[in-house]
């Protein structure tokens, strides 16, 4: 009798434990298309074009823009009182489309349409219930530029992109990115973007260093 009571208050604690972690999981599966994101790194960021871009250019009808990179140094912040997440990185990448593979298109409002996505990657036991935020770019939405960030003269190719729409996690209090802004400098100075797009072979890919990222 006495093993039997024992047996049964073991069965009745591991199943209270599968209960109960059930129960935690649930909890931790966050909606954070409303929370907002702050990043302030992009590792390995790189923007191909295809067809390089020529200065003077602008011959072909479809420029193709790639974007790849990793970002991190990222703050999450709720809205309301749901969970505080900690966001581990995000995992960029997109695809734009212009009518130009003129240098000068890099400077300016562009024309560019299309989607960059960012799939998150965050801390255990957390879960996002939708892990990918899609931005969609449309013409306007992204201006390029020159920018002195050193007290020399060195210059360096620009980027802003705002004025998107978006779905996914991080948009802000209206879920959509209306306030989303992303700014970022090439790694390579503007006298060397310059030389490539004089050469035979164009431009073909740029780096993308500094970078911040909100998304709200």
């Amino acid at each position: 009798m006495l093993h039997k009571t024992a047996l049964f208050g073991i069965t009745a604690l591991v199943g209270g434990l599968v209960v109960g972690s059930a129960g935690v999981t649930m909890a931790q599966t966050v909606d954070a298309t409303h929370y907002t994101i702050v990043c302030d790194t992009l590792s390995k960021g790189t923007i191909g074009f295809k067809p390089s871009l020529l200065l003077p250019g602008g011959t072909v009808p479809l420029e193709q823009t790639k974007i790849k990179g990793t970002l991190s140094g990222c703050t999450a912040t709720p809205d309301g009182t749901n969970p505080a997440i900690t966001v581990v990185s995000g995992s960029v990448s997109g695809l734009l489309n212009s009518t130009t593979n003129a240098c000068t298109g890099l400077l300016g409002p562009s024309t560019a349409t299309g989607t960059i996505t960012i799939k998150w990657k965050v801390a255990s036991p957390v879960k996002l219930l939708s892990a990918t935020t899609t931005i969609t770019v449309a013409s306007g939405n992204t201006v390029g530029g020159t920018s002195a960030v050193f007290a020399d003269s060195a210059m360096y190719g620009s980027f802003t992109i705002s004025g998107t729409t978006q779905t996914g996690p991080f948009g802000g209090p209206s879920g959509t990115g209306a306030a989303s802004v992303t700014k970022a400098l090439t790694v390579q100075g503007q006298g060397a973007l310059a030389a490539a797009c004089t050469t035979t072979a164009g431009l073909k890919a740029a780096n993308i260093g500094p970078t911040e990222l909100k998304l709200q």
